[in-house]
């Protein structure tokens, strides 16, 4: 972040735009993975004020969204919408898909989850095939998400033989591309299940993996 701010000032100072732009959104990463929304939210509208590229914009604005659902910022869902407008389902799988997603969130943590479930089954099956057709960090990452957001939308309707389901998808799919993520998120979850479900040897044992993961 301390990098990031002193480029910042550089770019600035040199009035090169267009720097300031990635810098801001990368910024804006880093505060959001280290779990800082409120400034990541603040790098990311900086970056959408010098963005003007419709695609970029979109990009951004799910970035945004991200940093603003869990404070149920409802902006996100402006900026998600908007960015919806943008993306082809066809020519822009991942993209739509982690839009879906998103949005699904914003729902899940309302408390709505039938609607978070459609949202995220959409965005999955969007994604799936786009992921299976090229591996990329973006989205590795964005799949093994969606199965863990599935996973909890299911668990908090106390459905915890679906919500393993996707747990095991997670896993699975993990073990598959060799993907930690995925398997601890997919372990997590079935811990969270099975504990609810009240066998607390097999709910040990799968935090057990999760943590070592």
């Amino acid at each position: 972040m301390a990098a990031y701010g002193r480029a910042l000032e550089c770019a600035e100072s040199l009035g090169l735009e267009s720097e300031q732009l990635v810098l801001e959104e990368a910024t804006g990463n880093a505060a959001l993975a280290s779990g800082d929304s409120l400034r990541a939210t603040s790098h990311f509208d900086r970056a959408l004020a010098l963005a003007h590229d419709p695609r970029e914009r979109a990009r951004i604005q799910c970035q945004a969204a991200s940093s603003l659902v869990t404070n149920g910022d409802q902006r996100g869902l402006d900026y998600v919408h908007e960015a919806l407008l943008v993306f082809d389902p066809e020519t822009d799988p991942l993209e739509t898909a982690n839009a879906l997603a998103i949005e699904g969130r914003f729902y899940h943590l309302a408390g709505q989850h039938h609607e978070a479930i459609a949202l995220l089954e959409r965005a999955v099956a969007l994604a799936s095939p786009a992921v299976e057709k090229e591996i990329t960090p973006f989205g590795v990452a964005s799949l093994s998400t969606m199965f863990g957001f599935l996973a909890g939308a299911h668990q908090h309707l106390g459905r915890f033989a679906d919500g393993n389901v996707w747990a095991w998808r997670a896993v699975e799919f993990g073990k598959e591309h060799e993907v930690l993520l995925a398997q601890a998120l997919g372990y997590e979850f079935l811990g969270e299940n099975t504990i609810n479900a009240g066998d607390w040897q097999k709910a040990l044992e799968f935090a057990f993996v999760s943590e070592i993961l």
